[in-house]
């Protein structure tokens, strides 16, 4: 019996009336419970890590296999460790023979100049005159010549060492004992069947394996993927005008998901909705909502207050709203993209990017979903009209625990030390940040298009200015190549949205002064930029170690674009063996394979098509859960909180 079986046989058999378990698998009271819960997570565990520990699958299903591969790497580890001992021997007497050398030659010109001075002597020109030999003289010849052929023989011996050196470090460096075994084991990396996925994929297991473990285990799991981004510093950029608020304001979007319970939370549950819609939940949504934005309570009518309180109850972002979407759906609902990082719709600063990855199998074998899908979870828009990537996930619990997934932080953009923002900053007394305008800059910028003599081509222009503005990210900066020309040459004053009374009492300097101020704090270009910085990586390492427990589990630091930093990973990783060209080409027709993908034999749902909500949950019942229920204590809450009688 398999581990996976194992387990399987212990839950089905249970222990729910002792331990407290309802029927939705939550812990229902006592300490009993929670010993099951910590008792059942360490087995899901274990059984996962067992699902991976392919040496010992090997070994059980292909013994002579096994025990032949681990034969010829432990005679190959062998064959490494010989010429590693015969070139740190090589090392030393390539060593030794150059001291040795040394001193012959050291002796070789000391013997060259007692020559050269016995020949000046005397009494060796008067035997040379005379025809006699000189002992000495041949003495010094003879020794001359025994230094000169032991010096060239030490020499020839140290080049025939330095050559084999050279073999033995090029043998080693492609030395690989342990391969054999690992081309060997993958294949017994098979892909989890779907119901393994279900009952093996979950979140408090996950959350406890290393992300060593994590990368391992998704080798037997798709290689495709959700995202989900989330803004974190100064939003600096907005791809689509419906998600354009904030924009050049501080947010705290990751700090605040990791000092929340490190979840993440569908738009209604953070905002206070609990799972079970409780009146307590209810009424924090309505202070978010309603109470807190009135300026003008509704009063009370002798005739009843039925009516206002229904127009109240019908225009709650949760019933109401420009989402195309079922609007309960979609506020109960935890929102990804589709093989992707979105951003540039959802993101907060460009190049400095925090967000979170899920294997696909991961959330669709533990949640519902559903949402814009084109052919179901294998392909996805990732070009054009990216903003209908959107899978719908509704989680049990409202809640999914970022341990359970890839934390994705910025490594090397150099950042403020005190908040993590590529752009500088001043702080008030209610410890609220305000983004520091470049006056400098933004003055520059205006003299420089002041003083153009109108010859600059648009392209002429964009470079010139790009060298002003400085520091901007590699995205924004291929967007503005041609946009900053052309404005600058021709849209001067265009982009101004003021009454004709207005402009008519402005002088055309103050217009186009106006103008251009106007466009540089539309794509936040008159920002300054952090002094004094440090890597977002030191940042985020000192601020993990002010606050340990709200690390995530499993932190990928990461340079340059979102999607390909997570593609690299994966593939690094042996998950994702081929992208295809198209992926960043064209929508729905992307290439994604890795030695997990069971799309071929499990489905465009990969198997969890039971797990499928079609509409975005608009008629499912299993996702209108609750929305009746909330819509009647909204209306207890609303009548309680204005004094009005529902009737």
């Amino acid at each position: 019996m398999s581990d996976f079986e194992k387990l399987e046989k212990h839950e089905e058999q249970g222990s729910a009336g002792e331990t407290g378990w309802d029927t939705l698998g939550r812990v229902g009271f006592g300490e009993e419970g929670r010993q099951a819960v910590a008792e059942t997570v360490e087995r899901r565990t274990e059984t996962l890590r067992a699902t991976m520990d392919f040496e010992k699958i090997a070994e059980t299903e292909d013994p002579e296999g096994y025990a032949n591969v681990v034969r010829k790497g432990i005679e190959a580890q062998q064959r490494v460790e010989a010429e590693q001992a015969e070139l740190e021997s090589s090392r030393r007497r390539i060593k030794e023979l150059g001291a040795h050398r040394n001193e012959i030659d050291d002796k070789i010109i000391a013997n060259e100049v007692a020559f050269s001075e016995r020949q000046h002597k005397t009494i060796v020109r008067v035997k040379k005159f005379f025809g006699i030999g000189d002992k000495k003289s041949k003495q010094l010849q003879k020794d001359h010549g025994r230094l000169t052929s032991e010096y060239e023989n030490l020499g020839k011996e140290r080049r025939g060492l330095m050559n084999r050196e050279e073999v033995i470090e090029d043998a080693l460096r492609e030395a690989d004992p342990e391969g054999p075994k690992r081309e060997f084991l993958k294949k017994f990396e098979r892909s989890m069947l779907p119901d393994q996925k279900e009952k093996l994929l979950k979140f408090d297991a996950l959350s406890e394996l290393s992300t060593e473990e994590y990368l391992k285990l998704w080798r037997q799991l798709n290689p495709f993927y959700v995202t989900h981004v989330t803004r974190q510093g100064v939003r600096d950029h907005s791809a689509m005008i419906y998600h354009s608020v904030g924009v050049g304001d501080f947010h705290d979007g990751m700090t605040a998901i990791l000092a929340d319970g490190k979840v993440l939370k569908s738009p209604a549950g953070a905002t206070g909705l609990d799972p079970e819609v409780s009146k307590e939940g209810v009424a924090k949504c309505l202070e978010k909502w309603v109470f807190n934005q009135d300026e003008d309570p509704p009063q009370k009518s002798e005739n009843g207050d039925r009516r206002t309180i229904t127009r109240i109850v019908d225009t709650l972002p949760i019933n109401a709203g420009m989402a195309a979407a079922d609007h309960w759906g979609d506020r109960r609902a935890i929102h990804f993209a589709q093989h992707t990082v979105l951003d540039d719709y959802y993101g907060g600063e460009s190049e400095n990017e925090a967000f979170f990855v899920f294997p696909t199998d991961v959330v669709a074998s533990q949640c519902l979903f559903g949402g814009h899908m084109h052919k179901g979870l294998t392909t996805a828009q990732v070009k054009s009209e990216r903003k209908w990537n959107d899978l719908f996930v509704w989680a049990e619990d409202d809640k999914i625990p970022v341990d359970a997934g890839l934390t994705f932080l910025p490594k090397s953009t150099r950042v403020d030390p005190k908040t993590g923002s590529r752009y500088a900053s001043t702080e008030n007394p209610n410890g609220e940040l305000t983004v520091v305008k470049d006056e400098d800059k933004i003055t520059a910028f205006v003299e420089f298009v002041e003083g153009i003599d109108g010859e600059m081509s648009p392209e002429e222009l964009s470079e010139r200015a790009l060298r002003i503005l400085g520091n901007i990210s590699g995205d924004q900066k291929q967007d503005l190549y041609f946009e900053l020309g052309d404005f600058i040459k021709y849209g001067i004053g265009n982009n101004l949205y003021i009454s004709d009374e207005e402009r008519a009492k402005m002088t055309g300097e103050d217009i186009r002064k106006r103008s251009i101020r106007e466009f540089l704090a539309s794509r936040q270009l008159d920002l300054k930029v952090a002094e004094d910085t440090v890597t977002a990586e030191e940042y985020w390492e000192s601020y993990f170690d002010e606050h340990p427990e709200q690390r995530p589990a499993h932190i990928i630091y990461y340079d340059g674009d979102p999607t390909r930093a997570v593609n690299d990973l994966l593939a690094k990783n042996g998950i994702l063996e081929e992208i295809g060209s198209s992926l960043y080409d064209r929508d729905f027709e992307q290439k994604m394979t890795g030695r997990g993908d069971s799309s071929k034999r499990d489905g465009g749902m990969l198997g969890f098509q039971d797990h499928f909500v079609e509409d975005t949950g608009s008629n499912d019942p299993r996702i209108q859960a609750g929305h009746e229920k909330f819509n009647q204590l909204a209306r207890e809450v609303i009548a309680e909180h204005y004094g009005l009688v529902d009737k």
